[in-house]
């Protein structure tokens, strides 16, 4: 948009899910609004079906796929029509947990837990890449009985080959595309009909055109649902939302099953009845009430290194410093939600105010950079890293 401005062109915004900042300001009449209120050739939108899966949590007889999406897999795969799975989480299990101590393997770098795979039996990191072997023994206690707890897409395709053992799958996560031209080469068999199942991370909910996929299965609605970021609501409903495009996008009427521990969700039921519009007046008032964008302007501080103890206190002083002004809400500091990546250290500051460009928008700028030349002038705590993001897109 800022380019547009500098080069006076004009800028076309195109999706299906819009961010809330971009309607917002179509909304306000900053952008030009243009709907399609139809698919190409008044194809129909697929009919979306929430599967709770509490009573099976409960009941400890989770398994992978509800018999609702087996029974559908099994009526598609007879057809000779082909099926996308989305699991939002690559690896076998998102970590090892010792059965006798309730120990769990983390990561050395990171304060993490590491993902378990199961083709080179490792666990892995997937923010820092530290792995190791993963062993048959419990380093805390000595046991042997271990289990796996979450699912990725490694566990997704074993379940598959044990209810459908004929069917050519292709998985598509970042473990399988990483070398040079592996994504097109998946994407293209699957285009020609080599594949009946093509299970995989995002990267399959996005942007596809295959005729013969008439459903959709999306193993767990939940994995970015209740992050601890204020955009985790709105991610989860894109996501769900771009994934039940992918079916019935030619003559037939499509399916997509959600699997999901929080049916009644707010983000899921707008999801289900494909109502972006009910979505986004829902969620700005949630957005209105704790001024979070695009409903108030919000800047986030980070405070980064490898001694804990110099960026907790860079962070304490930065933010009475801060505080003084009275401008913003001042919340924090605190450690980050992941509080510690590649061996460094995370505290964050998250200043709420007002939208306006007002003279208070004006003294808060200038107190951040008071506050901060103070930093570097005194050269307090040089070893800290501190970065000012406004309007942060992740906190």
């Amino acid at each position: 948009v800022v380019r547009g401005k500098i080069n006076n062109c004009v800028v076309i915004l195109g999706s299906a899910t819009p961010s809330l900042e971009s309607y917002f300001n179509a909304s306000e009449g900053k952008y030009t609004l243009c709907c399609l209120s139809h698919r190409i050739d008044h194809v129909p939108l697929p009919s979306i079906t929430l599967i709770d899966r509490k009573e099976t949590i409960r009941s400890n007889e989770f398994r992978v796929f509800s018999p609702l999406l087996v029974q559908k897999m099994k009526e598609r795969l007879s057809k000779g029509e082909q099926i996308i799975l989305l699991q939002n989480r690559r690896g076998y299990a998102t970590f090892l947990r010792c059965s006798d101590c309730g120990s769990i393997e983390e990561c050395q770098n990171c304060d993490i837990t590491l993902t378990y795979h199961l083709k080179d039996h490792r666990l892995r990191c997937h923010y820092c890449g530290f792995q190791k072997p993963a062993n048959d023994i419990c380093t805390n206690c000595g046991g042997t009985n271990f289990r796996y707890s979450g699912v990725g897409t490694q566990r997704v395709e074993e379940e598959v080959k044990k209810y459908f053992p004929d069917v050519h799958l292709l998985r598509m996560d970042q473990d399988t595309t990483r070398r040079k031209g592996a994504h097109k080469r998946i994407l293209t068999h699957f285009e020609k009909g080599y594949g009946d199942i093509l299970l995989g991370t995002q990267m399959v909910a996005k942007g596809h055109d295959f005729p013969r996929v008439n459903l959709v299965g999306i193993i767990s609605a939940d994995t970015g649902l209740h992050f601890p970021d204020f955009r985790s609501g709105e991610r989860t409903f894109q996501l769900l939302t771009q994934a039940a495009g992918r079916a019935g996008r030619r003559d037939q009427k499509g399916e997509v099953i959600i699997q999901t521990q929080s049916q009644d969700h707010p983000v899921l039921q707008f999801a289900s009845k494909h109502d972006y519009r009910g979505y986004y007046h829902w969620e700005s008032l949630q957005r209105k009430a704790f001024g979070c964008p695009p409903c108030g302007r919000m800047i986030g501080i980070r405070f980064t290194g490898l001694n804990e103890k110099h960026v907790s206190q860079a962070a304490r002083l930065f933010g009475q410093q801060v505080k003084k002004s009275h401008i913003y809400d001042c919340l924090g500091p605190v450690a980050s939600p992941l509080s510690r990546i590649k061996n460094k250290y995370r505290y964050h500051i998250i200043l709420r105010g007002k939208k306006e460009r007002d003279p208070a928008g004006r003294m808060l700028r200038k107190t951040l950079k008071e506050a901060l030349s103070s930093f570097h002038q005194k050269k307090r705590f040089p070893d800290v890293d501190i970065r000012i993001d406004v309007d942060p897109i992740d906190i």
